[in-house]
C-alpha cells in the first residue's frame, strides 16, 4: 500500500473534504521513510510513536521531531510516548499529557486504540487536551485487557474512567 496507491488515496480523501490521518506503523529499519513525505502533503493528522517520529525527522527530541514533521504538511502530530503518555503538536501549540497508571495485561493494539480515541475527539471538535486525554484513556483501556481491543469498551465507559481519574487527582 505504500507509495503511489497511498498518495492517491490520501489526495482523493482531502479533495473530498475528509479529515485524513495516517499512522506510520513503520518497521524499525525505516524503509518507508523515503516515501512518507509524498503522503504527508495530504495528511491532516500524523500519528507516530516517539522512535518513528525522531527517526523520520532525524531529530533527538520529541518536540523537535514534531515541529519538523509539521513542516512536511500535516496540521497535527499525535505522538505516542508509551508509559510517558503522549505529545500532541500543531504549528501553534505543543502539549504533553501523562499516561494513566493502570495494570498492564497486553500492549498489543494500544497505539491503534490511542489513534481511535484521538480521532473521535477531533471529529467531535474537542480541543487538543481533551482529545489527547481521551486517547490516553482509550489506550489505558486497551492495555488492561488481552489482544488489543478486548479491554476497550465504549465511549461512555472511557468518559466515566476519565471523570474518575480527574476526581481522584483532585484529592
Amino acid at each position: 500500500m505504500w507509495g503511489e496507491p497511498t498518495v492517491m488515496l490520501m489526495k482523493y480523501a482531502k479533495e473530498k473534504g475528509l479529515l485524513t490521518s495516517l499512522d506510520t506503523q513503520m518497521d524499525r529499519t525505516g524503509q518507508y521513510a523515503g516515501e512518507l513525505d509524498r503522503v504527508l502533503r495530504h495528511t491532516d493528522i500524523l500519528f507516530a510513536d516517539e522512535f518513528e517520529a525522531k527517526s523520520v525527522a532525524k531529530e533527538d527530541s520529541a518536540e523537535k521531531a514534531a515541529q519538523k514533521l509539521l513542516s512536511y504538511g500535516p496540521s497535527m502530530i499525535g505522538m505516542k510516548l508509551g508509559m510517558d503518555g503522549c505529545l500532541v503538536a500543531t504549528r501553534n501549540e505543543t502539549i504533553r499529557i501523562p499516561a494513566f497508571k493502570v495494570e498492564v495485561v497486553d500492549t498489543i493494539g494500544a497505539g491503534d486504540a490511542w489513534d481511535a480515541g484521538f480521532i473521535l475527539g477531533q471529529l467531535n471538535n474537542w480541543d487538543l487536551r481533551e482529545s489527547a486525554e481521551f486517547a490516553n484513556a482509550t489506550a489505558a483501556f486497551s492495555v488492561m485487557g488481552p489482544g488489543g481491543s478486548e479491554g476497550v469498551s465504549g465511549r461512555r465507559e472511557i468518559g466515566n474512567f476519565l471523570k474518575q481519574m480527574r476526581w481522584t487527582a483532585q484529592k
